[in-house]
């Protein structure tokens, strides 16, 4: 049986293009599974790796477990019973790593995925409002949204919106344990589905059913944007029209989006300024969207009166 195992392994690395690991960060926090001979895959602590010149060093919390060198696109394990006695790890790419057949029984081979929070991200809230107390029936749904950067060190996540500090928490195997903040929806722990999304289900306060972070992928605050384009970019809204003027970025396309994510207008511009047309929108909270030829997005809020 583990012959046959070690067949079909060694035809998968010959079919695959490993990197070269002088072009991968191998430091961060992993994902770690090991694979069993039945199929299945047994869920271990995320494990921390740290890389010193070419010694390569494995923490669980902040106990070294193992630790090895690296040559090439491999690392090769020195003390391994942690490890359950892998002889190598092998680099498949910058978010995934795959391991030697294990001298462990109950364990096949080990996988590594790479577990990064760090970006920009969109907080949704999503509830119900009931009608007065004996009445039966909904109201209405309430759908809330808002933005925060996290940064994530070694396990540690923290919240920040622009610069002020919102909370704090810990990556447990599959979930973000809460330590501080978000008291007033009363959340003590998110699910982390990936490295672009992560939930909770029924948060302790009734009106919310659910909350949602994802990420957003190249998009930054209205509040950044000078420090990402060379020059400023002028926001004028009037009660008829929101005009745009960037002095040294092609716009693209532009988007505004209703606060439950429902795109109510869109235009493609294709040139450095626009003006579109908002008196036939509702009075209410809108999400200006805008596309920058160089694929880059900036995303804001602004309020229709």
């Amino acid at each position: 049986m583990k012959t046959a195992i070690k067949i079909l392994l060694l035809i998968t690395f010959l079919s695959i293009s490993f990197v070269n690991a002088e072009t991968t960060t191998l430091q961060g926090l992993w994902k770690y599974y090991g694979n069993v001979f039945d199929g299945s895959q047994k869920r271990f602590d995320n494990i921390n790796i740290s890389v010193k010149n070419d010694s390569v060093h494995f923490y669980i919390n902040e106990t070294q477990i193992s630790k090895g060198f690296l040559r090439n696109d491999t690392i090769f394990v020195e003390q391994g019973s942690e490890l359950y006695f892998i002889e190598w790890i092998r680099i498949v790419n910058k978010d995934s790593l795959i391991s030697s057949i294990s001298a462990n029984n109950s364990i096949e081979i080990l996988s590594f995925s790479r577990l990064d929070l760090n970006g920009e991200w969109e907080q949704h809230n999503k509830g119900r409002s009931y009608s007065e107390p004996g009445v039966d029936g909904l109201i209405s749904t309430i759908s809330y949204k808002d933005t925060c950067t996290i940064v994530q060190e070694k396990d540690s996540v923290f919240f920040y919106e622009s610069s002020d500090f919102l909370a704090k928490g810990y990556l447990k195997k599959d979930s973000l344990i809460v330590v501080t903040g978000f008291d007033g929806i009363g959340i003590d722990y998110f699910t982390v589905f990936s490295n672009d999304s992560f939930y909770k289900n029924s948060p302790l306060i009734e009106a919310i059913d659910e909350v949602v972070f994802s990420r957003i992928e190249k998009v930054v605050g209205i509040k950044g944007i000078k420090t990402n384009l060379l020059k400023p970019l002028v926001v004028n809204l009037t009660d008829n029209q929101l005009s745009v003027v960037s002095e040294n970025k092609q716009i693209e396309s532009v988007r505004i989006y209703s606060m439950q994510g429902k795109i109510m207008k869109t235009e493609i511009v294709g040139k450095n300024s626009f003006s579109i047309e908002v008196s036939d929108l509702l009075h209410g909270m809108y999400v200006l969207e805008m596309q920058f030829n160089n694929q880059k997005k900036i995303r804001g809020e602004f309020a229709e009166k």
